[in-house]
């Protein structure tokens, strides 16, 4: 299953009774992670929570790097929700048989940390399953203002 075509343009949606959101549908390539981080870093300066950006970047970077690399998905959906209190992250995808787990890396293996990472970087994260997809999400909270 695909979720249509690769999409060039990024889309804001903002309904009376939801949060805004950045969606956009990516192709499983080499670019989808920078696709992924352009998406993130647009979607928070929108948002004027810039200060999340290098922790969501690299969330994002790592969610659609799994997608491409442990799916045969030939295009995933990405998104960034404004939640209250925070930013949810996530990649939906069509590989119901390839659920997330961190793997164990040793020091001279090129792959296996990316969830550590997103572990490590986010407030939380998991992953849903649906009738014919699966959501890999994480959120990070926005830090209070000062004032």
């Amino acid at each position: 299953m695909t979720f249509g075509g690769p999409v060039s343009t990024t889309a804001i949606r903002k309904t009376a009774i939801g949060e805004p959101s950045y969606r956009q549908v990516v192709a499983c390539s080499p670019e989808a992670a920078s696709t992924a981080r352009r998406l993130v870093a647009t979607a928070l300066e929108m948002w004027g929570i810039q200060d999340l950006c290098s922790d969501a970047a690299q969330i994002a970077s790592e969610l659609a790097t799994n997608a491409v690399v442990h799916t045969k998905c030939q295009t995933f959906r990405f998104s960034v929700e404004l939640q209250e209190g925070g930013v949810r992250i996530s990649a939906e995808d069509s590989a119901l048989d390839v659920l997330p787990a961190r793997r164990a890396a040793d020091d001279s293996s090129l792959g296996g940390r990316g969830l550590h990472l997103v572990d490590a970087l986010c407030a939380r994260w998991g992953y849903e399953l649906h009738p014919q997809s699966k959501t890999v999400w994480a959120e990070l909270c926005v830090p209070e203002a000062e004032g």
